[in-house]
Order: C-alpha cells, then sequence, then structure tokens
C-alpha cells in the first residue's frame, strides 16, 4: 500500500480544521457549561465543587454541587484554561445577542448568555484539530486503499463533514471529543492493517478507548465493540494482555474519580442529579414533565420496538436519515466491501445496530421528546464508520453518482447545523418549529443567510461576517486544489 504524501494529508489537516475554527459556538448552556465552569474551578480555586448558579448538569454531593457529567470532559479542559486563562482574561467580554431564551419557559441555570472563551480556545485548539486529524487519517486509509484523491477527499468529507460530528465540533461536546478518541484508535489501525499490532500500540490503543468512556458514558458500546475488533487483530497474548491492561488502567481511574467525586467507583453524577430530589417541572405542549417522575426519566430504559427504530431512521424530527443521508451510500458500500473488510463492516454495522437499540431504549417521554439538540446525538458514534464504506463503492457502480449527491446533502446540512446550532440551542424547547427541525434550519438560513457564530456575538456586521466566509471559502478552494495536486504528484 502506498503511504499518503505528506503534502496532501497537511492539506486536508487545514482544511477540515477550518470548518469548526469558523463555525465555533459561542456559547454552551446545557452542553458544556458544567464541564467548563468545573475546569475554572480547579484552576483558579483548587476545588471541583460549583455554585447552584453556574450550570445546570449539576450533581448534589453531601450538600455540594459538583459537575454531573463525565469527568473526563472537565480534566481534558484543565490544562487548556491553566495555560490561557491570562489571554482568555485579556479578550474583552460579549453578551451572545442570539441568547435569550423565555425566562419563563426556561429555567434560571440556562439563561447565562456570556460568551464562553474557553469553549472557543478549546475547539480551536483540541475539538478541531482532532476532527481535523479524523479525516486526514480517513483520506489517508482510502488512498492507500487504491482510491484516487478526488474519491478520497470525498470519504473523508462525508465521513467528518457529513454526518453529525461536524455540527458538533464547534463546540465543546463531550460526545463528540468521546468519538473522536475512539475513531481514533480505530482509524491508526486501519492505517497499518497490513501488520499486527505491536504491544506498546496496543495499550495506548486500549488506553484511549478506555479514555473515550471516561469523556462520554455512552461510548463503552464503541469502545467494547472496537475493543473486540481490535483483539481479533491482535497476534500473541501477550499483545492482548498489553490491550488490556491499557483498558483496565483508564477503567480503574474513572473508578477513582467517581469515588472521589460521588462516593463509590460505580456511582455517577446522573443518579444524583439536583433536579431528582428539586423537581424541574417542564410543561411541553400540553403535557408536564417532571424531573423526579420515574416515567419522565431521561435515561429510564424501555424495551425498542420497530414503531421507535423506524422513526429514529426516517422520523421528521431526528430520523437519522434525514440529516446524514449518506449512511445510505455507506450502507451499499459496506454491502459490497470484499472479504478481507468483513471484520470492519461488522463493527461499523453492530455499532450503528448497538446505537439505534439504544436510542430505541430510551425513555419516551423523553426521546423523541423535549428538542434540546440537533439531530441524533446520541447515534453519533457509529455514524462515521458506517460512512467510511463510501470506500468501497465500485466506480462504475449505479450508487456512485448517489453517493455524491447525498454526500453534498449531508455536509450542507450539518455545516448549516453548526451555523445556526447556538440559536437551536437557545429557542425556547417548547417552540413548534423545533419539532420539524430541518424546515426551522432551512427556514434560518434562507431568512438570515450565512454567518459566524462567534462575530454575530460582537455584532458584526452581515458584510463582515460574509467576507469572512467568502474568504475561508476561498481558502478552501485552494487547499482542496493543493491537495489533489500533491497526491498526484506523490
Amino acid at each position: 500500500m502506498k503511504a499518503a504524501p505528506r503534502g496532501f494529508l497537511a492539506r486536508v489537516f487545514l482544511l477540515f480544521w477550518l470548518a469548526p475554527a469558523l463555525l465555533v459556538n459561542p456559547g454552551g448552556d446545557v452542553i458544556s457549561d458544567a464541564l467548563l465552569a468545573t475546569a475554572v474551578s480547579v484552576v483558579d480555586r483548587g476545588t471541583v465543587e460549583l455554585t447552584p448558579d453556574s450550570a445546570i448538569d449539576l450533581a448534589v454531593v453531601g450538600g455540594r454541587f459538583v459537575c454531573g457529567l463525565e469527568p473526563g470532559g472537565w480534566l481534558a479542559a484543565v490544562p487548556y484554561y491553566a495555560l490561557l486563562r491570562g489571554v482568555i482574561a485579556a479578550v474583552p467580554r460579549a453578551w451572545d445577542r442570539t441568547y435569550k431564551p423565555d425566562r419563563a419557559a426556561v429555567p434560571p441555570q440556562v439563561t447565562r448568555r456570556e460568551v464562553y472563551h474557553l469553549q472557543v480556545a478549546l475547539v480551536w485548539l483540541l475539538l478541531a484539530p482532532l476532527f481535523a486529524l479524523t479525516a486526514a487519517m480517513v483520506a489517508a486509509y482510502a488512498l492507500r486503499r487504491g482510491a484516487p484523491p478526488a474519491a478520497a477527499l470525498g470519504v473523508a468529507a462525508a465521513c467528518a463533514g457529513g454526518t453529525l460530528l461536524a455540527a458538533y465540533a464547534p463546540v465543546y461536546s463531550r460526545q463528540a471529543l468521546a468519538c473522536l478518541l475512539a475513531w481514533g484508535v480505530v482509524l491508526a489501525r486501519l492505517l497499518r492493517e497490513e501488520r499486527p499490532p505491536e504491544p506498546g500500540e496496543a495499550f495506548a490503543s486500549g488506553l484511549v478507548l478506555g479514555a473515550a468512556v471516561m469523556v462520554n458514558y455512552q461510548l463503552v458500546l464503541l469502545s467494547a465493540l472496537a475493543g473486540l475488533w481490535y483483539l481479533a487483530a491482535c497476534r500473541g497474548a501477550g499483545t492482548r494482555l498489553a490491550f488490556a491492561s491499557g483498558a483496565a488502567l483508564a477503567a480503574a481511574a474513572l473508578g477513582v474519580l467517581h469515588w472521589r467525586l460521588y462516593g463509590g467507583p460505580f456511582t455517577t453524577g446522573y443518579e444524583l442529579r439536583w433536579w431528582l430530589t428539586r423537581p424541574l417541572v417542564i410543561p411541553y405542549h400540553g403535557a408536564v414533565y417532571r424531573t423526579d417522575d420515574p416515567a419522565h426519566a431521561v435515561f429510564a430504559f424501555r424495551a425498542p420496538s420497530l414503531s421507535r427504530l423506524a422513526v429514529q431512521a426516517a422520523g421528521r424530527f431526528r430520523g437519522v436519515f434525514l440529516f446524514c443521508p449518506v449512511l445510505l451510500a455507506g450502507f451499499a458500500g459496506w454491502a459490497a466491501a470484499p472479504r478481507r473488510d468483513r471484520a470492519t463492516a461488522l463493527l461499523a454495522l453492530g455499532a450503528f445496530a448497538a446505537y439505534m437499540l439504544f436510542q430505541a431504549s430510551l425513555n419516551p417521554a423523553y426521546w423523541p421528546g423535549v428538542p434540546f439538540f440537533f439531530g441524533p446525538r446520541y447515534l453519533m458514534p457509529a455514524l462515521p464508520l458506517v460512512a467510511l464504506g463510501l470506500l468501497h463503492l465500485d466506480r462504475r457502480s449505479r450508487w456512485l453518482n448517489a453517493a455524491l449527491v447525498l454526500t453534498a446533502a449531508s455536509v450542507l446540512i450539518n455545516l448549516s447545523g453548526a451555523m445556526y446550532h447556538d440559536l437551536f440551542i437557545a429557542t425556547p424547547y417548547d417552540d413548534a418549529r423545533l419539532t420539524r427541525p430541518l424546515a426551522y434550519l432551512a427556514a434560518l438560513v434562507l431568512e438570515r443567510g450565512p454567518r459566524v457564530p462567534l462575530l454575530d456575538a460582537y455584532d458584526a456586521s452581515r458584510p463582515a461576517q460574509w467576507a469572512l466566509l467568502a474568504a475561508a471559502g476561498l481558502a478552501a478552494w485552494r487547499l482542496t486544489a493543493g491537495a489533489l495536486r500533491e497526491a498526484r504528484r506523490g
């Protein structure tokens, strides 16, 4: 297999770094506020304890308020804030004028509107580089498998830009960060698939898959499936033991963090949320949701049904094939994959099935219930793996032209979602437009036009924002042309 030229990979990296960096979400509220507040508290005050009004995703432990989300997200943010807090403090403050929720309809904890400068830094320096690295690794793998340069870029665009990852990479999303860690392990193994893993590589891979679970518990499904897939490629008990040791080390670290934060190695912040003792009442389209009612609990599981699966697949609210239509071509590609790729096809399809069943088992009072976020984000871990199937479409396949259209549509939907993600979060949850999110997104784009969320927070004029987007588009065009030129030269 021929290695991808470094010039090609460098340009692909810059190309895909540009999108989340440009569309970074200036606010966070229920996505990132607890994580960012904890990182700031650890550095500034030397404690994980928070004030009751600092976030909504809080847990109560012995009368103290702490982050109720997975600890890996705020741990990753601590060194960035420690290094950059002087710069962050020096940046002029602004209030995001898009964050004006109806205070009568939204709890006071989510009405904070200050621009999250730490989130901007974390997107630029952590999530955007990981997003770009993922795209570069996909493109490199496609080239190694014999794809033409343009096709390799197309597969990278489908996996990164055509899935929900593109909408969540511009936010400090724990789902996106955890997914990028796990996918990095899978792609690194695919790039070296002609030789079995060495013990050192196996240890690091197990550790990173475990770290992904520390960032987002839902990654336990993908990490388990990817772990089995990885172990199948190992040769010798020593290499398998090294992989297991890395995963066990991450699991032990998570247990210690749980014990220190919540009082037990298997106790999480989800079990200690403040709203379980002080109920949050949410009126929603004639129904009343109470967070202390087991019937309305977010993670009260139910047996999945075919009707729920059908709604998740194609329902207008969060149908995954509506938000990421490129997945249809991905499935067609995996169906045509050669025998040597059967294990990877099983990983992709198994992950998709596992997360579809997981989501279908969530409490139907919540899912599909109150619409807080853009798209079916709980399916995010499986989506790029499915889209990777485009690599196996024959250039003479009738699916090829359809794949181009589906990829373009998916990229347009998810980059538009990134562009207006802050408005989705800020829109009062009982607004009827959120029941048809893609129609709402199209209306926003047509009414307001393209925008740069961070510049919007500082009241930059529309012409200034459009000029920056035009310059970014020109840079993207030049990077694409340069990448293709480097690939052909290589």
